[in-house]
């Protein structure tokens, strides 16, 4: 596995297209055999906007050189293009390699173009990406396509350094009403989903994960039925509003089945234990302004005014510095499962980075020169 990186990738070679890291790789193992908290470990060298022009990795030691092309710019792409890499290279008998980090240059522009998606619609403006799950007349529920596009749509965000914000919503009269019981459960699907279940490492649902990983601030606009998995992709997001006609419920006991890990992981914490426990036991669906009592949104909104609502917070969000913003988050994340001195560290650490950022030096001139700030990202 990796051990350590002799210095911090240089980001500015990185907008130029290229820059080499040497790294320690245990015989044996590949990137991707990482423990969590080894892959925040080198995200931290890695990370943010030169991860969204990554375009090849490769690697080397005492065998011929071998490169391999990423699919994508996101932090789990690069570990897997390192592993493919280190595999075809035999480099797992090395004790030490280089790995060279190919990236497109800064001046090409933005990575995504949003694709045609037949379950949802995806729309980036102004540093704002929005996605609209988009399956009306079945209530966005979800099938295996659906399942697909939404993590499709978070990778493409993710491997987007103009990002900044993440909205998703749903086409109305819903947010999502779930799982697709005929397709998913009854269904064709239903094989396909139980042949991963039951893997012997079974995994995080793959649209999950892709939501979870992404580091931009996520605010879901709750605009009706949020049930079952809608309940789950309603807990993914980092801040909730409802409209008035918003409904939240973990439906899965009355299906016979577990909530996903959102249910089981986040709804305590927002809600508080025994309140998420009547949720999860009952199978109850409760109203927008049980849900703001309970702390689960922070804010119900009349249905008409909903998105635009999250669409005007998003972009207040998106006027702040995106390296800062997207560190914001992953400190979160990190301070729910961290003792005081070990995130402390993380929080110097980053600071130390950020402070020597020009948006931060952008941030200080601006306040001293009395104006807007103007952030590049960088």
């Amino acid at each position: 596995m990796i051990g350590a990186l002799d210095r911090i990738v240089d980001h500015a070679a990185l907008r130029q297209g290229h820059a080499t890291v040497g790294t320690q790789v245990a015989k044996g193992e590949g990137v991707t055999c990482l423990r969590p908290a080894q892959q925040n470990r080198l995200a931290e060298y890695l990370l943010l906007p030169d991860l969204a022009r990554l375009e090849r990795v490769r690697v080397h030691g005492e065998v011929p050189q071998v490169s391999q092309m990423v699919p994508g710019g996101c932090f789990l792409n690069l570990c897997h293009g390192l592993d493919l890499g280190l595999a075809r290279a035999n480099l797992y008998q090395n004790d030490r390699v280089n790995v060279d980090i190919q990236t497109r240059p800064t001046s090409e522009g933005p990575v995504m173009t949003c694709p045609d998606f037949e379950t949802l619609r995806l729309a980036v403006a102004s540093r704002v990406a929005t996605v609209t799950m988009n399956r009306p007349e079945v209530r966005n529920a979800l099938n295996a396509q659906a399942y697909a596009e939404l993590e499709a749509a978070f990778r493409l965000i993710q491997a987007d350094g103009d990002i900044s914000v993440v909205v998703l919503t749903g086409a109305d009269p819903a947010f999502c009403s779930g799982e697709d019981v005929k397709q998913m459960m009854a269904g064709p699907q239903r094989s396909e989903s139980q042949a991963r279940l039951a893997a012997v490492r079974p995994r995080l649902t793959p649209a999950a994960a892709a939501i979870h990983e992404c580091d931009r601030p996520i605010i879901a606009a709750v605009n009706g039925a949020a049930v079952g998995w809608g309940m789950e992709l309603s807990l993914l997001a980092d801040i909730r509003l409802a409209s008035e006609r918003a409904r939240f419920g973990e439906i899965f006991v009355k299906r016979g089945l577990v909530t996903d890990a959102p249910g089981m992981m986040i709804l305590p914490r927002l809600v508080g234990p025994q309140r998420a426990s009547e949720l999860l036991f009952t199978g109850d669906i409760i109203d927008a302004q049980t849900a703001l009592s309970w702390g689960l949104v922070s804010r119900v909104v009349e249905h008409e005014k909903l998105l635009g609502e999250a669409q005007a917070l998003a972009g207040r969000i998106a006027d702040n510095a995106p390296l800062a913003l997207r560190y914001m988050k992953e400190g979160l994340r990190r301070a729910s499962a961290s003792d005081l001195h070990e995130f402390g560290g993380w929080v110097s650490g980053t600071l130390g980075r950020l402070f020597q950022t020009e948006d931060h030096k952008e941030g200080v001139a601006s306040f001293l020169e009395k104006r807007a700030p103007r952030f590049q990202g960088r």
